[in-house]
């Protein structure tokens, strides 16, 4: 009996906490950005003068890499490559893992932040 009692009290405070906690998230949404250019964040992140290139090794999308003078292949951070593109709250995200061109930009907005045109 003891045992149900703590059962039913632990469920009583996580429907309070989800009651408190999910308006705020409700409230959010994510907003596309754009695009990434990955030749622009291999060229920022390595200096032009070191560039060879941003290119696939593969199909998929994690298969970008940039390719520099002095490195071969280093992997592409794309959650960083957004931030230099957008700013520092945006993120990134394949639509399709199996498809390097399906990256995406992307940020959190509060429904309350919207501009009204």
């Amino acid at each position: 009996m003891i045992k149900s009692f703590q059962n039913l009290a632990l469920a009583i405070a996580l429907i309070i906490v989800g009651t408190l906690i999910s308006p705020d998230l409700a409230q959010a949404r994510e907003i596309k950005l754009g695009g990434i250019n990955m030749d622009r964040y291999c060229k920022t992140t390595y200096g032009e003068d070191n560039l060879v290139g941003a290119s696939l090794i593969g199909k998929t999308a994690w298969d970008w890499r940039c390719y520099t003078a002095t490195a071969v292949g280093v992997d592409i951070n794309v959650d960083d490559a957004c931030r230099q593109q957008y700013h520092s709250l945006a993120y990134a995200r394949a639509k399709n893992p199996d498809d390097a061109f399906s990256w995406v930009c992307l940020e959190f907005q509060d429904e309350d932040d919207q501009i009204e045109w």
